[in-house]
């Protein structure tokens, strides 16, 4: 993960940070805590209530402003300190040194993790894990204590853990299960596990395991509570988007696709060579779909060996193992996740099963072969981590990762269409506009945000003029009701550099309603009012784009020149000044700066 640290923001990063504006100040701390994830961007409904993720955001930008390398740097510590806690979890569970270790290290450098750990915004999977590990760590660590203050703290930080892995994603809901899998699995007696010497214990669990799970479940109990309560107040309903499905799934299908999508995660878990960022899941509608035979396969064999290990004493081993599907049921639902359905940060959690059930499998082979064990366990962390430096190393921008992705999956449009991102922010516009009009005759669903993103640079190359560009913008518009805010700004762009204001007014305000916070289209609604219009209502235009956008200089001007239109003199000053920092033109800011003077000495307004 390290090779990533020198990355910027790439893919959902930039709607989620730099242009998300309120993560930018302190004050919008209660907002952050009591709102979904992108309301801020005007999306009325939907699931996603993460202020954990949020905040650290908010914490990060505050500490460093828009450089990359203190989020990327909080997240490794999150990743870090997670490894960690699998050690810990692993020593505690299996009561061995060497299944901890070779867990830990499993953990470390899995292949799979990258995507967790090195995009910014798969904060909330490395969180999460984080705080789940540190509840289940809190509440061994009460197990093994008689009652008492130092019992009550373990359980009051386990609460807490759990209820921040909540903040951070929701499949931390599954805690409660991942506890009754250690419990039943747990050595007989909390202090047996420390008398093993080093072995993994093959005992029974103990007799009282209703006893020992009811303290920690009515904790996560409560914390849940707590959250419900939360999320309920911040979304306006549990889960107020009940599918992101045009024609959701029947629940005999979500069954079908859910073996096929746990099949296709252990496979990744095993095997982790072929990882991408867009599986291009299509969900399977029948039972003749070969991937749900294969699906099905899979978990019979899976299951088929859980039961093997548990009927031979190897429940430790078992419950880890089990610990997998646990922790993929809610990602396992096609109507919630759909497109995403398989994805590498999913398996986040549930690869610490497979890392404490491999440690096992390790330490077993240790007791019998320690030289071949230990070559064993070396080979798959060299080769675990040649497979993260290189997957790291594409995550540091748009262009390293999608070029990498279009090469494994040139079929794929959605790639493709983040390819023309790539070259975009690399200013290689010619192959920025080639690939996003790929993108669009792969997948016709891709045809708006193609052209959205490459028609400007198509009027950019001199390939059309600003009219043809709004003419296109118009068409797409015919073709149905959009709500899509940057195609009402592009179009009002191009319309106001056509000459045709009003008109551009119109469009823009349009984008106005469907984002408040673009910064762009207050400051180009302000332009299109122009001097002829309303100059308070330009005024306050112009004041939006900046507040959302200190840095938009076109904001400033207009500023100065409303302000000027208006009398206020020291704002139109204050105005050209900041415009000078900006760095505006010096003939223009001395320009504005001679009118000011002169038509404040003879208060015209």
């Amino acid at each position: 993960m390290l090779p990533s640290l020198g990355g910027g923001f790439i893919y959902d990063d930039v709607p989620v940070i730099p242009e998300n504006p309120s993560i930018q100040r302190l004050s919008n701390l209660p907002k952050l805590l009591t709102s979904g994830v992108w309301e801020y961007s005007g999306l009325a409904r939907n699931n996603l209530f993460r202020p954990g993720q949020m905040v650290t955001y908010l914490i990060d930008w505050n500490l460093a402003g828009p450089n990359p390398l203190a989020f990327r740097l909080h997240l490794l510590a999150y990743h870090l300190f997670a490894c960690l806690l699998v050690l810990a979890l692993a020593r505690r569970w299996t009561a061995s040194g060497w299944s901890a270790a070779a867990a830990g290290l499993l953990f470390a450098i899995h292949p799979a993790h990258v995507e967790s750990a090195s995009w910014i915004c798969g904060v909330p999977d490395a969180a999460m894990t984080l705080f789940v590990l540190g509840a289940l760590v809190s509440l061994m660590e009460a197990e093994l204590l008689p009652a008492g203050t130092a019992r009550s703290l373990w359980l009051a930080a386990a609460g807490a853990s759990g209820l921040t892995a909540l903040m951070f994603k929701e499949v931390s809901a599954v805690l409660p299960a991942l506890w009754l899998l250690i419990v039943l699995s747990w050595p007989a007696g909390p202090r047996g596990a420390h008398q093993t010497g080093g072995a993994v214990s093959k005992h029974h669990p103990r007799s009282s395991s209703l006893a020992t799970y009811l303290p920690g479940a009515i904790v996560l109990a409560c914390a849940g509570l707590v959250y419900v309560v939360w999320r309920l107040a911040a979304l306006g309903g549990f889960v107020p988007l009940s599918s992101v499905n045009a024609r959701p799934l029947t629940t005999a299908q979500l069954a079908l696709n859910a073996s096929w999508a746990f099949a296709w995660s252990l496979w990744r878990l095993v095997f982790p060579a072929f990882l991408t960022v867009d599986s291009a899941y299509q969900p399977a509608t029948s039972i003749a779909d070969p991937r749900v035979a294969a699906g099905m396969i899979a978990c019979l064999f899976f299951f088929g060996a859980v039961a093997l290990l548990w009927r031979r004493g190897e429940r430790i081993a078992a419950t880890a193992l089990l610990w997998i599907p646990a922790s993929l049921l809610p990602v396992l639902n096609a109507n919630w996740i759909s497109r995403s359905m398989v994805a590498e940060r999913y398996l986040y959690l549930p690869s610490v099963g497979f890392c404490v059930a491999a440690g096992i499998a390790a330490a077993r082979l240790a007791r019998r072969r320690r030289r071949l064990a230990e070559a064993l366990v070396a080979v798959l962390v060299l080769a675990g981590l040649a497979r993260s430096t290189a997957r790291a190393l594409e995550w540091r921008s748009n262009l390293s990762l999608f070029s990498a992705e279009v090469s494994r999956q040139p079929a794929n449009g959605y790639l493709r269409f983040w390819l023309g991102t790539g070259y975009r922010e690399a200013g290689r516009l010619p192959e920025a506009l080639e690939e996003y009009r790929e993108a669009a005759k792969l997948d016709p669903s891709l045809e708006l945000f193609s052209a959205v993103n490459g028609l400007p640079i198509a009027v950019a190359t001199g390939e059309m003029t600003d009219a043809q560009a709004a003419e296109a913008y118009s068409r797409i518009l015919e073709k149905g009701e959009h709500t899509h805010p940057k195609l009402y700004a592009n179009l009002g762009i191009a319309l106001l550099r056509s000459g045709r204001g009003p008109e551009a007014a119109e469009a823009l305000k349009k984008a106005i309603q469907l984002d408040p916070n673009n910064s762009g289209a207050w400051a180009f609604y302000a332009l299109a009012i122009g001097d002829s219009g309303d100059q308070r209502q330009r005024l306050v235009a112009a004041r939006r784009a900046s507040t959302l956008d200190p840095r938009n200089l076109q904001a400033q001007q207009v500023i100065a020149l409303a302000s000027i239109s208006l009398g206020l003199w020291e704002e139109a000053a204050a105005a050209v000044e900041h415009s000078r920092q900006l760095g505006a033109p010096e003939e223009w800011c001395q320009r504005i700066s001679t009118r000011i003077a002169k038509e404040s000495s003879t208060g015209r307004k």
